[in-house]
């Protein structure tokens, strides 16, 4: 039988998406389908999409939530409650925003505004940062800006998406951006939210090879 390069590129392709957002191997009858669904003209961009918003990549993205922040393992309670938020249409920073401005993590953090920004670097931003860059954060909340506001400032920071980039060029090239990479890509792609960012490395010729 004659070999469709086509196929075979979509099949590569589909193949990349389970490991990379669902962190195991295809299973025959599922793959199939998602390359059948590229063979009908689904684009790459919808299907890395599809796989970005469905049920199994949002449920790691809870545990790993709480694994990296919180330091346990969910409820099957607490899963079913954040798969049902983002089912009624909250995005990536949201969850984000609202798991961190939870009771819990706020005060596993401490409550006083020095030592909750001094962990939050550590935790959103992987560093420790100077006093100079603390110091607005801690004044904002001394001067009763709530938490869930300096959370979105923080997540929405340039230091927090250099941190998502080098995280997906990790996982999903394997190696390290480039420091034109890390500087230019969020914006050359004209992203707008985690997803996008997510796709458009999903997306490139390096990770389609």
């Amino acid at each position: 039988q004659e070999i469709d390069p086509e196929r075979v590129s979509a099949t590569y392709y589909a193949a990349g998406l389970y490991k990379s957002l669902l962190d195991r191997v295809a299973d025959p009858t599922g793959l199939i389908h998602q390359v059948d669904a590229l063979m009908r003209r689904v684009t790459r961009d919808q299907l890395s999409q599809d796989f970005w918003t469905a049920r199994e990549h949002r449920r790691l993205q809870i545990n790993e939530m709480y694994r990296v922040f919180i330091d346990r393992i969910p409820s099957t309670e607490e899963v079913d409650y954040w798969l049902d938020q983002f089912q009624q249409g909250i995005d990536d920073l949201d969850f984000s925003i609202q798991f961190l401005s939870s009771r819990e993590f706020v005060f596993l953090l401490r409550v006083q505004p020095v030592f909750f920004v001094g962990d939050l670097f550590k935790l959103a931003l992987n560093k420790v940062g100077t006093d100079e860059e603390r110091q607005p954060w801690i004044d904002l909340l001394n001067n009763e800006a709530t938490h869930a506001e300096v959370i979105r400032e923080i997540l929405t920071s340039a230091d927090r998406y250099n941190v998502l980039i080098e995280q997906f060029y990790r996982d999903f090239l394997g190696r390290g951006p480039t420091t034109i990479e890390l500087n230019g890509d969020f914006h050359a792609a004209n992203c707008t939210s985690i997803e996008m960012l997510a796709r458009s490395i999903l997306g490139s010729q390096e990770y389609l090879t």
